[in-house]
């Protein structure tokens, strides 16, 4: 079964963009599914960053292990999914000016135990809506923030 993948174009700058992309500890305040992020590792950028986080997506929970296992710098991000949830994940960035499409790819395995292939079939559209969902709110944060500036 082939990725997840959801596109949003922000109205802001790409270096914007990716300062505010690149700052992991925001993401819980975007992600609705992200309960919170504690990392396990001194790093907070870059490949080689670990991190768990809890996860809720209706009524399942669980914690998720991520390492940053991709970092082009304004470019791309990218983590591999090492909890019970297998899989990767992937944010790509690229300049369109005025604004920056942002493009957020995923990769998820269910083991067999939590219902395997036809979970990862069947959850699709619930986690197409919850990614489509985090992108409008982190875009909102970004634009909102921008014109800020660009206000000052």
């Amino acid at each position: 079964m082939g990725p997840i993948t959801v596109t949003v174009e922000i109205q802001a700058p790409l270096d914007f963009v990716w300062a505010r992309l690149s700052d992991l500890p925001s993401h819980s305040e975007w992600m609705r599914d992200a309960a919170a992020i504690s990392f396990l590792t001194e790093q907070r950028r870059g490949e080689g960053v670990r991190m768990q986080v809890p996860t809720r997506v209706r009524v399942f929970r669980t914690t998720d292990l991520m390492e940053i296992d991709e970092w082009t710098e304004g470019r791309r991000m990218g983590v591999r999914h090492l909890g019970r949830i297998g899989g990767w994940g992937r944010f790509d960035l690229s300049d369109h000016p005025p604004r920056c499409r942002l493009t957020w790819t995923e990769h998820l395995r269910f083991p067999w135990y939590l219902g395997g292939v036809f979970v990862q079939w069947s959850s699709r559209p619930v986690l197409r809506r919850i990614f489509r969902a985090n992108l409008a709110r982190f875009q909102k944060r970004v634009e909102d923030d921008w014109e800020g500036e660009k206000g000052c």
